[in-house]
């Protein structure tokens, strides 16, 4: 049996959601091709989760448009939109057995007996749930849950698939690895699926292309490690990866930074306010006053290292009292004055000199 044949893609045309003088959704536009797997990530009161009710059709927008396929679906009720939704609590019916509770969009659209057991049989072995069909809801793990959840949202050969959040409430190794089977089911379906989370590495491990929202507005669309190596700006930056950004000013053919002078980089809109992004996976601590080709060098004063299992974190006071942070593997040994309190130098490589622009306002 397949559950699904082709998915088609979602067009976004100026989407606007107002509540009161809060602009939830302004302006949005949004292309996703079909069978993607396109990831809404940003903080709350991003946009994100409204964007997704309007998908679903639980919210109505003051303005704009949603096109899947060929068909505008911006005025059609929820219940005719053919759209699968996973929610963030799962909604199940606690009363109910998983059989049930997954045949229940079934049995609202009339199909037989017959035609349900084959189904629910069906999904339940991609959701790798195989002979919990009269397990009653409320006697199953939280990663179970989830599983039915997502049968549930499949078993009527949705167009699409809407995500909220599905994974939040679970310990991070359960999280982890519904990770991985979520990519490997949609891999499977190749269902247009839409998935909205505030954790960045989440967005980055699963999506095939991430949508980054702030203040109701699309900040960036790309895949993850372009959103990662290329942040549009001083927001998208701060928000995907641990990092560190830090004001630079533009003098000669280059910029100043933490009493550094780079030569050779310059943006072409050196007018605008800059940072330079540092992750402590490109910065390494070394000796002080250690010198190399093909590397710039900024000097500070180590504080107590932090273990990690398998990574040290070195946290390194620069000038100004800035806080930069290097983080190398733990058995790699570290110069002694990273015991803390004694100089260091932090370098960087020249090809990981990342410059964003400062985010609008």
């Amino acid at each position: 049996m397949q559950i699904v044949n082709t998915s088609p893609g979602i067009r976004i045309e100026g989407l606007g959601k107002r509540y009161g003088a809060v602009a939830a959704l302004d302006d949005v536009s949004l292309n996703i091709a079909g069978g993607e797997f396109m990831t809404l990530l940003g903080p709350s009161g991003s946009g994100k989760s409204t964007l997704l009710m309007v998908l679903a059709g639980f919210v109505r927008p003051d303005c704009g448009e949603i096109i899947i396929g060929d068909t505008p679906i911006v005025t059609t009720p929820p219940h005719r939109r053919n759209i699968g939704m996973v929610f963030q609590r799962h909604a199940l019916f606690p009363h109910m057995s998983v059989f049930d509770n997954i045949a229940y969009p079934l049995r609202l659209r009339g199909v037989g007996k017959a035609e349900i057991a084959e189904k629910v049989e069906h999904v339940l072995a991609l959701v790798r749930l195989e002979g919990y069909q009269r397990r009653r809801v409320d006697q199953l793990s939280g990663g179970q849950s989830q599983r039915v959840a997502v049968a549930r949202a499949i078993v009527f050969s949705p167009q699409i698939l809407l995500m909220d959040e599905p994974l939040s409430a679970l310990d991070k190794n359960l999280r982890e690895q519904l990770q991985t089977e979520l990519r490997a089911l949609h891999d499977e379906l190749h269902l247009t699926t839409v998935y909205v989370t505030h954790d960045q590495r989440e967005a980055l491990t699963m999506s095939d292309r991430i949508t980054v929202m702030a203040k109701g507005r699309v900040a960036q669309v790309d895949t993850a490690k372009g959103i990662f190596e290329k942040p549009a700006n001083s927001f998208v930056a701060q928000f995907i990866g641990e990092t560190t950004l830090i004001p630079v000013s533009f003098s000669g053919d280059g910029f100043d930074v933490l009493g550094t002078h780079v030569a050779g980089v310059r943006p072409s809109e050196a007018a605008r306010r800059h940072f330079l992004v540092l992750r402590p996976g490109a910065v390494e601590v070394c000796a002080a006053g250690e010198t190399a080709p093909d590397f710039i060098y900024f000097s500070g004063t180590a504080t107590r290292p932090i273990f990690e299992g398998e990574s040290v974190l070195h946290q390194v006071v620069c000038e100004g009292g800035v806080t930069v942070q290097s983080r190398g593997l733990a058995r790699m040994p570290a110069p002694p004055s990273c015991a803390g309190n004694g100089a260091v130098s932090l370098r960087l490589h020249r090809s990981n000199i990342l410059l964003v622009p400062e985010a609008a306002a």
